[in-house]
């Protein structure tokens, strides 16, 4: 009996707060107070879970480079000048004053079409740059990324051949990663260990990779496809 007089008494209460004009207005208060708030929560939840699978830019620099369907490029080394167009990993070239396409092969673009030497240099794209740094902690300065590359890996890498010769497990490739806007934009890569091993006589082999316009190209290719298709 006591326990029902008490309930009794809460709900006499609360229908008494209700009906007051003024506790009344406070208890709707609190409950709009309470929904927007669980409101604004939800929006914010929502609003992160969308942003974390949809927005680029929660995708990290280096994967976006590895991504990369377009762009202009520019090689520059020691002996070397080349330039020119890449677009879903096909090329348009620009090297001694001759114009190349490249696809399944290299193509000299002329009064006449003809296969041509491949360009070696060319297999280091942003594909194979990324597949060489991706599992390699950076040192980072204010400027560039630097990965340590080690040479066997990069041989591996680039000529696809296993190496078995140890003494190499001491040298390194050097790579050195600058970006902007949280876009890689330029790769300097010290090659020197790798053209020593190739004993070649060299003091030393820097090779600049400058990238532009990124996935910004519109399709080129269509057009040397079909002069390559005449042929």
């Amino acid at each position: 009996m006591e326990n029902e007089v008490k309930e009794k008494t809460k709900l006499e209460i609360i229908k008494e707060l209700w009906k007051n004009p003024k506790t009344h207005a406070i208890i709707v208060l609190g409950f709009w107070l309470i929904f927007i708030g669980i409101l604004i929560l939800f929006l914010k939840i929502s609003s992160i879970t969308k942003e974390t699978a949809v927005n680029p830019e929660s995708v990290s620099p280096l994967d976006k480079f590895n991504k990369m369907t377009s762009y202009e490029f520019n090689y520059t080394a020691n002996d070397l000048s080349l330039n020119g167009l890449y677009y879903q990993d096909k090329y348009l070239l620009y090297l001694d004053n001759q114009k190349y396409y490249k696809s399944n092969a290299l193509y000299k673009i002329s009064d006449n079409i003809e296969l041509s030497e491949e360009i070696e240099i060319l297999k280091l794209n942003n594909k194979m740059l990324y597949n060489l740094i991706k599992d390699i902690t950076p040192v980072q300065n204010n400027e560039y990324n630097s990965y340590l590359v080690p040479l066997m890996n990069f041989i591996k890498e680039y000529e696809n051949i296993n190496v078995t010769d140890y003494n190499l497990a001491t040298y390194n490739i050097v790579v050195n990663v600058y970006q902007k806007n949280d876009t890689i934009n330029k790769v300097i890569i010290d090659l020197t260990n790798y053209y020593k091993y190739k004993q070649l006589n060299i003091d030393s082999y820097i090779l600049n990779i400058s990238y532009y316009n990124i996935n910004n190209l519109s399709d080129f290719t269509k057009e040397y496809e079909e002069m390559i298709g005449e042929k």
